[in-house]
């Protein structure tokens, strides 16, 4: 009987096998090759830093150059402005500033449409790996403008310049409503956010008489201004904001007289306490969580807050008297005192005067006691005659003088002391780095007390915000 030759049958079978696992190993390393590459390309086109070195840029040339830029597109496909001649900027030291600062290689002004640059950029002399993101570029056939920028480490950007729109268009914007307000991003890419504190109650009691107590005529005294945040940050489309804008208090004087806080913070005064000064003034806060102004699952989530100021003393005739502390940067400014002499000063008060502080990143402001003898005291004042402003954290109240400012903050921002996520209202954990626990951080933001110049609402600039608080949202670009 004639044996079977398996033998053959097994080698055969094995060099099959292993020229199909050698087969979908090339396919795997192929497919693998691609995507790794794509991965790559992922952080040199378009990435988040570069796109902000690019914004700045844009906005300079929003301000400075535009007008004699457009006209010479009518004949070209792009202008190559990397060298900010003078010819078409007038700050153009400024604009070396910004390219070099950048690390930008090349910057090339063009139409929106690039279909006609792509087929002939390969008869410029730009790098290859310039010459491929151009041609990698989604088209759009507007009628706007873009830039593209090489960086020195080979890696790429572009932003649309929407010229042609209203810059409203772009823009959201918040006003004081007493309550909640919400936004949800409809488009993915960067968004500038803007916030405006509410400005402390002012107190002008010039007619009104108080156990005999004199009062000068003819003067009012202020509320601490609100302060200014801001800053960008990458949001997806779909995700909710949600926008609590601070109240102030309308000026106590003879015929008004409030004691409750403005709206988001800003602090009450005791019963009845209003004829001697004014309550704090909200702070204006951008939330990820839903709920009242005071749920504390809500306030933790606090991604920016711009601070309220303190609310306004005028106690007099040797008591003290003074206007309310701005709402701050990282700490919030302290209340003010004029404390009276001559025929004022009474020689059998001396108890002194109070004043709030203003708030940090951890804690409220304090109710300082300066007793005329030079001893100064951390104390609770006897009445609160002046409410402290809503913030990060509340400034401090005050008795005979103004009450302080609060503070602000901005996720991501250096010097900011973000609060853990399993924080509670009786324990609150500080984790001694400034971004949020949700991962939702600023880049290029700013802050500005409220007793420097800050961006107004409504365009131009102004020292502080003054009534109730603000709040903006401008999309800015993919």
């Amino acid at each position: 009987m004639k044996k079977n030759n398996k033998k053959g049958f097994v080698l055969a079978e094995t060099i099959a096998v292993s020229v199909i696992i050698m087969t979908s190993l090339v396919i795997v390393y192929t497919q693998f090759a691609t995507l790794n590459n794509s991965y790559k390309t992922s952080f040199k086109y378009n990435n988040v830093n570069n796109l902000y070195l690019v914004n700045n840029l844009r906005n300079f040339i929003r301000n400075d150059g535009l007008d004699r830029l457009i006209p010479l597109l009518d004949n070209n496909e792009y202008v190559d402005i990397t060298s900010c001649s003078n010819d078409i900027f007038d700050e153009y030291l400024y604009c070396r500033l910004l390219v070099d600062n950048s690390n930008m290689k090349t910057v090339l002004f063009t139409k929106e449409d690039i279909s006609e640059l792509k087929n002939s950029i390969d008869n410029t002399n730009y790098s290859q790996t310039m010459k491929n993101y151009i041609k990698k570029i989604n088209n759009s056939t507007g009628s706007s403008q873009r830039l593209i920028v090489e960086f020195e480490d080979e890696t790429y950007a572009t932003l649309l310049f929407y010229f042609n729109d209203d810059v409203s268009i772009n823009s959201i914007n918040f006003d004081y409503t007493g309550g909640e307000q919400s936004f949800t991003v409809s488009e993915d890419g960067i968004y500038k956010i803007e916030l405006w504190g509410a400005q402390g109650g002012n107190i002008n009691n010039d007619a009104y008489t108080y156990t005999n107590e004199l009062r000068e005529s003819n003067v009012t005294y202020y509320g601490g201004k609100g302060a200014y945040t801001t800053g960008e940050i990458y949001l997806n489309k779909g995700t909710i904001l949600y926008i609590h804008v601070g109240g102030t208090v309308v000026e106590n004087n003879d015929s008004v007289c409030n004691d409750v806080g403005g709206y988001n913070g800003g602090i009450s005064l005791v019963s009845n306490q209003c004829v001697f000064g004014s309550p704090g003034g909200g702070a204006t806060d951008i939330r990820i969580v839903s709920g009242q102004w005071n749920n504390f699952d809500s306030l933790k989530s606090r991604i920016m807050v711009a601070a309220g100021g303190g609310g306004a003393n005028f106690r007099n005739y040797g008591y003290g008297e003074g206007n309310g502390g701005e709402g701050g940067e990282l700490v919030g400014l302290n209340g003010y005192e004029s404390m009276k002499s001559g025929s004022y000063f009474r020689p059998d008060y001396p108890r002194g005067y109070f004043i709030g502080t203003g708030a940090t990143q951890k804690s409220t402001g304090s109710s300082i006691h300066y007793y005329l003898n030079g001893t100064v005291k951390n104390e609770l004042a006897d009445n609160i005659q002046s409410g402290g402003g809503g913030g990060y954290y509340n400034g401090g109240y005050s008795a005979h003088g103004g009450a302080g400012g609060g503070s602000s903050f901005i996720s991501g921002y250096e010097g900011c002391d973000a609060i853990a996520k399993n924080s509670t209202s009786s324990n609150i954990i500080h984790t001694g780095q400034p971004n949020h626990y949700s991962g939702y951080v600023f880049v290029n933001s700013q802050m500005i007390a409220g007793n420097k110049s800050m961006p107004s609402p409504n365009g131009g600039n102004m020292i502080g915000k003054s009534g109730n608080g603000y709040a903006k949202i401008t999309y800015i670009g993919q």
